[in-house]
């Protein structure tokens, strides 16, 4: 499907995603960074409508896809069909398969086989997506040790395992504080009944999984308090 033919469908679920990836990025602004004057006014009207998509007339909706989409777009430069994609994979209960992933902000899933092998063929992707120096990620890839992965995930990375556990299905997740706003979000949206994520604090040793703080988000369907 056309983006195009997503913006006149107007799939309310669509729109809540778009509505809350921006809200991610406007919160990652420091105020005194933030744009001003009238795309200040309208980033904060289109916000107030986060939680009122069920009470809008369809030309409000329309008024306000065309708004979050110009915003999107042109302030924060990201890529709202691909956003759309993203979050329809997050509420397709078939499309995430138990294996490995990598996820990189603000929420695509990458499977894998290995996370390390897949970082280093994809080097261009992550060096990109998460601001990196080129010299960083080769002395990582090459220091000896598993290096690699902590480096990512101190640059807003995340990584993934998606299984089951005594027949109901469990994704944990690994990441640094960086990543912790929309991972939770993401994570929270999934439909999977056991939720889990490892909060590392770059700095401290890195030994894998067992690295991190842990929060239990989802426990057999019921949403934890973090």
């Amino acid at each position: 499907m056309r983006y195009a033919d997503l913006m006149l469908k107007r799939d309310k679920g669509d729109l809540a995603a778009l509505l809350e990836g921006f809200a991610e990025f406007w919160k990652a602004i420091p105020k005194v960074e933030r744009p001003s004057g009238s795309t200040a006014t309208l980033a904060n009207d289109v916000l107030s409508y986060r939680s009122k998509l069920d009470g809008l007339a369809p030309e409000e909706l329309a008024l306000l896809w065309r708004s979050v989409d110009w915003l999107l777009r042109d302030v924060a430069k990201l890529d709202p069909k691909s956003m759309v994609e993203e979050e329809r994979v997050v509420r397709d209960p078939n499309a995430l398969v138990p294996g490995r992933y990598w996820i990189l902000p603000p929420g695509k899933f990458f499977p894998c086989d290995d996370h390390v092998a897949f970082a280093e063929e994809r080097q261009n992707t992550f060096v990109d997506v998460l601001g990196l120096d080129g010299w960083q990620f080769l002395r990582a890839k090459h220091s000896g040790g598993n290096r690699l992965i902590p480096l990512l995930l101190e640059h807003g990375a995340a990584i993934a395992m998606i299984g089951k556990e005594a027949g109901m299905k469990v994704a944990g997740f690994q990441c640094s504080q960086v990543a912790v706003p929309w991972l939770k979000a993401k994570a929270l949206r999934l439909p999977i009944p056991r939720v889990w994520v490892r909060v590392w604090t770059p700095g401290n040793a890195y030994n894998g999984w067992g690295s991190g703080l842990l929060f239990i988000l989802k426990r057999g369907g019921r949403q934890e308090v973090v």
